[in-house]
């Protein structure tokens, strides 16, 4: 499985990033279709962490399997991967975005979270991360569900949902909860997927 593994990590770095910590997606491959339209996502937040979370797997394996070398070097793939996200907080949303063609920050998607679930965020981040953000009704903690595919406060918010435009994805919420509670943030953890469940319910 190991060697498998290291290959499909390889074939995202050299298949998507066209230079260091730049990963190109479309709105097909990257499953969030519809997004583009209104917002110009060119470079994706989500795929340097998860690369970053690939390689922490890889360095388990490593290490159960007594390879060294495997875990060194993949312990500083997640290394450069920290480095690289600098790139996208953007300090004045208190987020991690995207990036567009001119290396501008696109609005905050629930993307933004994989940084924190891949454990490179520092703790003040994710405190401000969830503060500001995730426990903000004007952003994330929207009344009939939390945790919308796309901020409240941000361009082309549907509260409709229409897809990627506002929508909540349960499969970005299980990964917002696992990061939260992998910081500590079991309260407020169990309170968002309280109000999922409330929400799935009406």
């Amino acid at each position: 499985v190991l060697p498998k593994l290291i290959k499909h990590y390889q074939f995202i770095d050299s298949f998507l990033q066209v230079k260091p910590g730049r990963y190109i997606w479309d709105g097909n491959g990257s499953g969030w279709d519809n997004i583009l339209k209104v917002q110009r996502h060119r470079y994706w937040v989500e795929t340097p962490a998860m690369q970053a979370l690939a390689a922490k797997y890889i360095i388990k394996m490593a290490n159960v399997l007594g390879d060294k070398l495997i875990a060194k070097r993949f312990s500083g793939e997640v290394e450069k991967k920290r480095k690289v996200m600098e790139d996208y907080w953007n300090k004045d949303k208190s987020w991690y975005c995207s990036l567009d063609s001119a290396e501008n920050f696109t609005g905050k998607t629930i993307s933004g979270m994989w940084p924190v679930l891949a454990g490179l965020v520092p703790p003040e981040r994710v405190k401000s991360i969830v503060q500001l953000n995730l426990m903000n009704r004007e952003k994330f903690l929207t009344p009939e569900m939390p945790l919308p595919s796309l901020a409240k406060d941000e361009f082309g918010y549907d509260p409709e949902g229409k897809y990627w435009q506002g929508s909540v994805w349960l499969n970005m919420s299980v990964m917002t909860l696992q990061g939260l509670e992998e910081h500590g943030y079991e309260k407020e953890a169990t309170g968002l997927a309280i109000r999922t469940l409330n929400g799935m319910a009406k």
